[in-house]
């Protein structure tokens, strides 16, 4: 009888000392180590006016303390900043690249203030914007090609043509830091000929070199 009465008793604070650690264990519970403040999927918009980048989330947990902001330009992760509860950061760095990606990290912190249950998420690739609604015009010698664009990060603008039916592309004409939507320019291509023109933007990256990020092609008879 003793016996049993010593076993009750064991199983009886072994349950009061375990039952906390129990409940602390529950995922849905902020101060369980399993606890994770998620977030969507981070996205990157670039900034037409000021040549930014914006990423921004949406949080999915209140109790999220902070995010840690990275970014990788070539094959590291470097860290850039260190955010309270918020859900956008600016990039104004003006060091890009075709290969560039984010990583954005929520946390919390134990007592001691130290960092604990870290969340991670990357962006896709970056959207630099593009051209679209391309249209070729003549007026005389004169050649007008016109489009809509929704960026201003192409640090360089090339125009190309080709004779419908050839195999190769010759340089029309080149625009740095282009601020106009379209250009006039003298021509000397054949009329009733069909042509094709292709625009080129390239953007300057954190190296320096130019790189390509979007083309269009459109067709015209002169």
């Amino acid at each position: 009888m003793r016996l049993f009465s010593f076993l009750i008793f064991s199983l009886f604070l072994h349950g009061c000392l375990t039952g906390p650690d129990d409940r602390r264990s529950n995922p849905n519970d902020p101060k369980s180590p399993e606890f994770i403040a998620e977030f969507t999927q981070p996205s990157a918009l670039a900034n037409t006016e000021n040549r930014n980048l914006r990423i921004f989330w949406q949080n999915k947990s209140s109790y999220t303390e902070g995010f840690i902001i990275e970014k990788k330009l070539d094959n590291k992760f470097v860290s850039i900043d260190t955010l309270g509860f918020v859900s956008a950061f600016t990039d104004s760095s003006n060091e890009y690249s075709l290969e560039l990606t984010y990583r954005v990290t929520s946390f919390l912190r134990n007592e001691k203030g130290k960092i604990r249950n870290k969340y991670s998420q990357k962006t896709d690739s970056i959207d630099y914007g593009n051209i679209r609604n391309v249209a070729a015009f003549a007026d005389s010698d004169t050649l007008k090609i016109q489009w809509f664009r929704n960026t201003r990060f192409d640090d360089l603008t090339v125009i190309d043509v080709q004779e419908q039916g050839a195999s190769s592309w010759s340089e029309f004409i080149q625009i740095e830091y282009p601020q106009d939507e379209f250009i006039r320019v003298a021509t000397n291509l054949s009329v009733s000929k069909n042509y094709n023109f292709r625009i080129r933007l390239y953007l300057r990256d954190h190296k320096n070199n130019l790189v390509k990020y979007h083309e269009s092609i459109t067709s015209y008879t002169f």
